[in-house]
């Protein structure tokens, strides 16, 4: 009979061995700042659970230079130093066609495999699932078959495994992935978080962490040395906005209010304020995800009440041209605004401004060379704070972001803002008179 193999899974330290003996959460995620031990730790994990396991398991990262880089060695290295014998078959061996290593002589393999194809993750069921620096991973909303996240779980399923579980291990890399999405958005009991920080590894070099604080702002050493996701943008279109320019919702009253509109369907996205001298307050927005339409967003509007008092449309100007369902969306919308029995004007123009001049007039507005702020948000306007804090500029208006998702509500408040408060008057044509 085989010796029974003893594997002690202990930590550096209490956020380790949190992480390592946490085998009863369906996932687990140890994220944290650089050097705080997340590959050492998962690797680990993942050998124990795959030899209580007995049967295949599986092994992703990024790339498939990061796996061979970074991951295999430490296969490698914790089984050396477990007393292991590990077989590294990087182009596949025997009955086995793809990468992967057997451990202990046993014949259940840990698969290994990359996410810069995630539509590949298939055709086989494994107990365990281990994700090395998953912020990265390739993922989509829309397509499950480009999605890591996504393919990786659906393999968890093994039926002779004595345990499933999908454990995961990153620095946060901002919160623009399925790693913020999945594991800090939204609470849920079947997934935790175990929060790593830098400085707690005590075999790191006081001068490598003194080098790596040198060498971040205060906002990137909260993410990289702390592992606390932070939104970040590097070019951002507007990066004077902060606390000063977010309010409390203001009182709505009998004023005329403003909607400017930006048409797209995956966000259609509208904002709702009003003009106050040389002041702009936005104090509602309309965020529809996706397969969006003028009817759907003009119900929600009635149903906020943004027809109680009197209001114009600053859409954006090629609405006019466009057509859905015959009518264009301008026409679309004032159809429904008659239907709901609303004052209204249109004022949508015939053409835009050069876009980046309308950026750089609303971006001066948000605070200008002197230090004055005349563009203020509510509190409730969370799009549009968001974007405001962190969408970046690109080379023809505002970058998209990795969802190609960004930018569509700030054009939606620079149409107004424009309009309001930077249109040229129209020029009068001096009449030549002859009186008799």
């Amino acid at each position: 009979m085989a010796k029974p193999i003893e594997i002690h899974l202990k930590g550096y330290n209490k956020t380790q061995s949190g992480f390592l003996k946490d085998w009863k959460t369906p996932e687990c995620a140890f994220v944290g700042g650089l050097g705080s031990g997340k590959s050492w730790s998962l690797i680990r994990k993942l050998l124990a659970q795959h030899l209580y396991n007995q049967c295949a398991s599986l092994l992703v990262a990024p790339t498939w230079a990061d796996l061979y880089r970074i991951d295999t060695p430490e296969v490698q290295q914790a089984c050396n130093e477990w007393g292991l014998t590990c077989a590294i078959n990087t182009h596949g061996k025997g009955n086995i066609k793809f990468p992967h290593i057997l451990v202990q002589g046993s014949k259940k393999p840990i698969l290994l495999l990359s996410a810069e194809e995630p539509g590949r993750i298939a055709g086989f069921e494994v107990g365990v699932a281990a994700l090395d620096e998953a912020a990265r991973a390739k993922e989509s909303k829309d397509d499950p078959l480009k999605d890591a996240f996504t393919q990786i779980r659906s393999r968890i399923r093994h039926r002779n495994a004595k345990l499933l579980q999908f454990n995961l291990a990153s620095t946060p890399e901002g919160k623009l992935n399925a790693l913020y999405r999945d594991f800090f958005q939204e609470e849920s009991e079947d997934r935790k978080v175990y929060r790593g920080i830098t400085t707690e590894n005590p075999y790191l070099p006081d001068e490598y962490i003194q080098s790596l604080k040198e060498s971040y702002s205060p906002e990137l050493a909260k993410q990289y040395l702390e592992g606390y996701p932070i939104e970040y943008s590097s070019n951002r279109a507007h990066p004077n906005f902060n606390a000063d320019n977010i309010i409390a919702e203001p009182k709505r009253v009998n004023r005329v209010y403003f909607m400017g509109c930006d048409f797209n369907v995956a966000p259609l996205c509208w904002v709702y304020g009003y003009r106050d001298g040389k002041d702009i307050y936005v104090v509602d927005e309309i965020v529809i995800e996706d397969n969006a339409n003028v009817e759907t967003a003009m119900a929600l509007a009635h149903t906020k009440e943004w027809g109680k008092y009197k209001v114009e449309f600053y859409a954006d100007p090629a609405s006019r041209q466009r057509s859905t369902v015959g009518d264009s969306e301008i026409n679309v919308m004032i159809k429904m605004a008659k239907a709901f029995n609303w004052s209204f004007n249109d004022k949508t123009a015939k053409s835009h401004p050069r876009v980046a001049t309308r950026i750089g007039l609303l971006d001066a507005g948000i605070c200008d060379s002197k230090g004055a702020r005349h563009v203020f948000v509510s509190e409730n306007c969370e799009r549009l704070i968001d974007e405001l804090q962190n969408t970046g500029r690109g080379t023809n208006g505002y970058a998209p972001g990795p969802h190609k998702d960004r930018g569509h509500i700030l054009d939606a408040l620079g149409y107004p803002y424009y309009e309001l408060m930077h249109r040229p008057p129209v020029k009068m044509q001096a009449l030549n008179l002859s009186i008799i």
